[in-house]
């Protein structure tokens, strides 16, 4: 395995250069073609300054990803495990980027509808059914730890990996609110995953976490504050997926719940708004969001954004000391 991790450093590198090398000739095509991001009315005064930056910049970390994979370990993304990942990280990549073309001709916040998005990521679901059943059919594979015993979900099992690329895609879709925050958070717990996939001798899932972090600190440079561009929907729902599947693949489905706690948080808050709101017609936090509660509580942008890069790292060490105990 320290072949692979020589690998999976060498596809960070590579994919992290073609990111950083494509992007700034991408960046004037957005400006181009008008697909600037739209600001919600409600949300902070200061992110008004942000109306028109760039958006979808997440087709380029996504691509290559893609790319460094074919090139340096095609035998890893044509094997099954390869598959399941580039299935799962490519269909919701096109979900998002349908998200994202709604909402620039829109013009406003309001994409594919909640109802097409599940029949769409419900779709993602049945195709990696098709190509690799196995996923959903083993005995081992369908098990799912919960830290103490293992319970065998059956068919149920296809429910459970919807419902977690559901909860994950649009978890990061939140996280993705502030310069830089969801592609270095996103890093730090894949980081962590790789950690895992490395200890399992999991190469194929080592080796494309490696190449899709490569993408992320490429697509860092330009979405660090002040953004230049930001990954849209395009880039968070196919992190999301991409973060579910690698779970399921490597079998820590409700650890990856705390290696990702800082998504989990901002989805949670988003549902403890909503629903505190509709009975008390007040609001629970200042602003959801979690990392909008923060900022209106007088922390900096970048203070916030460098609080919840803390908030993962402790999250995935955490996560560490409870996989290895």
């Amino acid at each position: 395995m320290d072949y692979e991790i020589k690998i999976a450093l060498i596809t960070l590198v590579i994919s992290c250069i073609i990111t950083t090398v494509i992007m700034p000739f991408f960046i004037p095509i957005l400006h181009k073609l008008k697909f600037g991001q739209s600001i919600r009315e409600d949300g902070p005064k200061s992110h008004l300054s942000k109306q028109g930056t760039p958006t979808m910049g997440g087709i380029v970390f996504v691509l290559a990803t893609i790319l460094t994979m074919l090139l340096f370990r095609k035998d890893y993304f044509f094997s099954n495990h390869g598959l399941a990942i580039t299935i799962v990280f490519i269909g919701f990549f096109l979900i998002g980027l349908l998200d994202d073309l709604l909402i620039v001709i829109k013009k406003q916040n309001d994409g594919v509808s909640p109802k097409a998005k599940l029949l769409l990521q419900a779709l993602v679901t049945i195709v990696l059914i098709i190509v690799y059943p196995e996923l959903f059919s083993s005995n081992e594979m369908t098990s799912v730890n919960f830290f103490f015993f293992d319970i065998n979900m059956h068919q149920l099992y296809v429910v459970f990996a919807l419902i977690m690329f559901m909860a994950y895609s649009n978890a990061i879709n939140f996280t993705d609110g502030l310069d830089g925050l969801s592609s270095i958070t996103v890093a730090i717990a894949l980081a962590f995953m790789a950690i895992i996939a490395y200890v399992q001798s999991q190469a194929v899932e080592l080796v494309y976490i490696g190449a899709l972090i490569g993408g992320l600190l490429g697509f860092y440079i330009f979405n660090k504050k002040p953004a230049r561009v930001f990954m849209g929907d395009t880039g968070s729902l196919a992190l999301g997926g991409f973060y579910a599947v690698i779970a399921l693949l490597l079998k820590v489905e409700l650890l990856s719940i705390i290696i990702g706690m800082v998504f989990v948080l901002e989805a949670v808050s988003v549902v403890i708004q909503i629903l505190y709101y509709k009975k008390t017609k007040k609001r629970f936090f200042r602003m959801a969001p979690l990392h909008h509660h923060f900022e209106m509580s007088n922390l900096k942008e970048s203070g916030t954004v460098l609080l919840f890069y803390a908030f993962g790292f402790v999250f995935g060490v955490l996560g560490m000391v409870i996989y290895f105990v």
